[in-house]
């Protein structure tokens, strides 16, 4: 076994230490604070700042505070957490922080590249804990995401009440991340997502792309619209969803794709009446 990992050498921070002596325990480096942002640098070599990820840890650390320590080298130079310094000097906190004695450009990409964000089923892991006061909710979404094998992103647009006002800047989940998802009405979301998954079942590509779970329940409030008829004609015009590239391009693609060849018939048939976008002005 290698000797950094049974006890004998472990290097932390850029330094070697013997954990196997508790008396070494006490000089391992440990956070520092201060409120001198004259004395921190940014390098070049760094990734560019990007001010939504500020502005979102801004928002973390009214309510939470700063709770990563930032990476700098022997120098001050961040080598891990701009964004976390860019926070703190926008809210005028001190700056939580870790000497880093050996950092590199290597260090850079390495942190970089190593660091792993939560999936949704992290999330979810998380927040399903009894401790958490919002749980119930979170177990509603894993068990809907078991029964009905969908995407996340497919599941939380299922999960809004009013489709016909939301717009493609806003399909997310709101407070998912943040332990405060609720679903407008779960009993409408389980019925949309049995009829997703009856489309599914002839094409799976389309009933798993969100763009196109938009359009289906934006056509859905459409005039006219028959479900029946809307199953037989996406499996016989599913051609019509190869080029899209937003939301209101889907939108026009499934009015096509319904209307295609239909013929209205009166007699012993009822009438059979196309769907239109022009009224609803979407």
């Amino acid at each position: 076994m290698n000797q950094k990992i049974n006890g004998a050498m472990h290097q932390i921070m850029g330094k070697s230490y013997n954990l196997a002596k508790e008396h070494m325990k006490a000089s391992l480096a440990r956070p520092k604070v201060s409120s001198n942002y004259k004395m921190f640098s940014f390098l070049d070599y760094n990734r560019e700042l990007n001010k939504k990820h500020i502005g979102q840890l801004v928002a973390s650390f009214v309510q939470y505070g700063q709770i990563q320590p930032i990476v700098c080298n022997k120098k001050l130079q961040v080598i891990d957490g701009q964004h976390r310094f860019k926070a703190c000097q926008e809210l005028g906190l001190p700056v939580f922080y870790i000497i880093n004695q050996k950092a590199t450009t290597k260090i850079i990409s390495v942190i970089n590249n190593t660091q792993k964000g939560w999936n949704h089923d992290d999330y979810i892991r998380h927040f399903s804990h009894s401790s958490h006061p919002n749980n119930l909710e979170y177990r509603k979404v894993a068990k809907f995401k078991k029964d009905h094998n969908l995407p996340y992103a497919v599941i939380f647009l299922l999960c809004r009440a009013e489709v016909n006002k939301v717009r493609e800047s806003n399909t997310s989940s709101d407070g998912f991340k943040d332990g405060t998802f609720k679903a407008q009405d779960w009993a409408l979301a389980k019925q949309r997502a049995e009829e997703i998954t009856k489309i599914k079942s002839f094409n799976s590509r389309l009933a798993t792309t969100l763009s196109f779970v938009f359009a289906f329940l934006k056509c859905k409030e459409l005039e006219g619209f028959n479900l029946n008829l809307a199953y037989r004609q996406i499996k016989k015009n599913e051609s019509f969803f190869n080029h899209c590239t937003n939301h209101q391009e889907w939108v026009e693609a499934f009015v096509k794709a319904y209307n295609y060849r239909l013929i209205s018939k009166q007699g012993r048939f009822k009438k059979v009446a196309k769907i239109s976008i022009r009224k609803e002005g979407f």
